[in-house]
């Protein structure tokens, strides 16, 4: 089932944040990192800047992809 699948993306305030978080729970990283070892791509999606959520994703940064500022970026 996972053959079809590439990208997965997710909104992250009130999502992956919860509670007005503003940092990553440990606990997606290496979810995140084993859905690249499966050749799926993750995005954060979020009406935030793209330099916020490099911010909060700060572990993984650089390993995923963003939709910004309302999908404007």
């Amino acid at each position: 089932m996972t053959d079809n699948i590439r990208v997965i993306a997710s909104d992250f305030d009130g999502t992956i944040l919860k509670d007005g978080a503003q940092h990553v729970d440990e606990v997606y990283f290496p979810l995140i990192r084993e859905l690249k070892s499966m050749g799926i791509s993750f995005i954060a999606a979020s009406g935030r800047q793209y330099d916020n959520q490099r911010i909060v994703f700060d572990k993984i940064k650089d390993e995923i992809s963003y939709i910004a500022e309302n999908g404007a970026l």
